[in-house]
């Protein structure tokens, strides 16, 4: 039987899986010992920032700080994004490198799978029922085996970061990156593991792994985990949201006194799942929008089907609304509509985008001018805004509404638009919930609950000094 982490494998599962790998590499042939040539260039919206990718060209310097991801849905890039911004407020350079932006046949294997991933999360939210039930189990059985596979399948990978320094530290936003960046000899490896939901393949052996929450780090402890592999850090928030924690819940303050409309901003996932569901909201939001109760911030991300999706439905209804398409156009939105200033003349703002970068960021943007984040329980669960929570997408997330539920900045899984409803009454017609929830989140931000992403990037320096 193999071990990892001191935990044995169930022999016929790893078998199974070793098939699997083999099929997988049958598919998209590897070669460990191949070292892919790496360059980086400057990241498009994000100044300061560099991308890094195949080709020849200009090398990462000592100051550099490598935040690394695989490019599946926003989530991960997110986090991703929030050590780039921490790193840059530190004083190094961050580069973040993308798996799935170093084109080879490893970037190949991943796409498929992220493909496989974003196809049955979309069917099992529109279908719900025993499809979303399957998916969900799915979702939250990463058991012992399931490291095993992945660390197994990232020794056949390091080709995809060899090019790369040893010297410089790594902080990794998904798990299979940092198992590639252990097994190519990086000397610092901090994993930002994701969600609130523990489970063995968000592990990476031979890295330093920083939870979100004492919970999850409890219950890594009583799966085995060493605790000299384990720290809490905090959540994944990037600079400017964890910085303005205290000022923007402030100014949310003064909104509700003033009784302003309340500006929801209900961004859709990278998977393009819950399209239904944004419809089926607009339509019991209608008599709010149309009475100016509420202002939507409709984020469509890079789904241009779902944009068409929503402005056909909202034109239908005879709804205003403003579409916004370009990040500098976000940006002047953004500018011109501060918290404590004026709200926007149509009843919805529907953003889209052709970049996958701003796509995610913009969102992190559009959150400091709104009073509330409506959002499955994803890695947006940690952000600081008060938040209504939709259906998840896959059992694992429903652990991340409970977290931000405790720390009192967030509501209860909604799963059914009825509850959905319910909630968006009690935040846009009651004053009370949506108080407590920015006052929650001021004290959060004072015991720096926000600034995870932070604590991952001082440990990586300090580790690589």
């Amino acid at each position: 039987m193999e071990k990892i982490f001191g935990l044995e494998t169930d022999p016929l599962s790893a078998q199974t899986l070793g098939v699997l790998k083999n099929a997988l590499l049958l598919r998209h042939p590897l070669k460990a010992d191949e070292r892919i040539p790496l360059t980086s260039a400057p990241a498009p919206f994000a100044p300061g920032v560099s991308l890094i990718e195949r080709g020849e060209g200009k090398r990462l310097s000592s100051r550099a700080l490598i935040a690394g991801v695989v490019r599946m849905g926003y989530g991960h890039y997110r986090m991703a994004y929030a050590a780039a911004t921490w790193a840059q407020e530190l004083g190094r350079e961050p580069a973040i490198h993308d798996l799935l932006a170093v084109q080879s046949p490893g970037a190949e294997l991943i796409r498929e799978i992220d493909m496989a991933y974003s196809f049955f999360s979309r069917v099992s939210a529109d279908l719900g029922g025993p499809l979303e039930w399957a998916w969900g189990l799915l979702m939250s059985r990463g058991n012992v085996n399931s490291l095993f596979f992945s660390d197994s399948l990232a020794r056949e990978m390091t080709g995809l970061i060899a090019d790369l320094p040893r010297e410089l530290p790594v902080v990794s936003a998904y798990p299979l990156h940092a198992q590639i960046a252990a097994h190519a000899g990086f000397k610092t490896v901090v994993n930002m593991v994701p969600d609130n939901f523990p489970q063995y393949f968000l592990l990476a052996p031979g890295a330093v792994n920083m939870v979100q929450g004492p919970a999850a780090y409890d219950r890594f402890r009583e799966m085995g985990a060493p605790a000299s592999s384990l720290a809490v850090a905090g959540h994944w928030v990037s600079h400017a949201l964890a910085a303005n924690a205290v000022r923007d819940s402030e100014e949310r303050i003064k909104r509700i006194d003033a009784k302003k409309p309340r500006r929801i901003l209900l961004p859709i996932g990278g998977a393009g799942a819950q399209r239904k569901l944004v419809l089926d909201l607009i339509a019991e939001m209608l008599p709010q929008l149309i009475g100016g109760e509420i202002k939507l911030l409709l984020n469509a991300g890079d789904h241009k089907a779902a944009r068409d999706a929503f402005a056909e439905d909202l034109t239908r209804r005879g709804v205003s609304y403003r579409t916004i398409q370009s990040w500098e156009e976000m940006l002047d939105f953004v500018e011109k509509h501060p918290l404590k200033g004026g709200d926007p003349a149509p009843a919805v703002c529907l953003f889209h985008f052709d970049s996958h970068f701003a796509a995610f960021a913009a969102t992190d943007c559009l959150m400091r001018v709104a009073d509330v984040l409506a959002t499955k329980p994803s890695e947006l669960a940690f952000f600081p805004i008060p938040k209504l929570f939709l259906r998840r997408v896959g059992d694992h997330e429903a652990a991340s509404a409970l977290r931000s539920q405790e720390l009192g900045e967030g509501g209860p899984e909604c799963r059914e638009t009825p509850h959905v409803m319910k909630w968006v009454n009690l935040m846009t017609r009651e004053d009370d919930i949506l108080r407590r929830m920015n006052e929650a989140v001021i004290q959060n931000a004072k015991n720096e609950v926000y600034n995870g992403a932070k604590a991952a990037v001082e440990l990586a320096i300090e580790m690589a000094r």
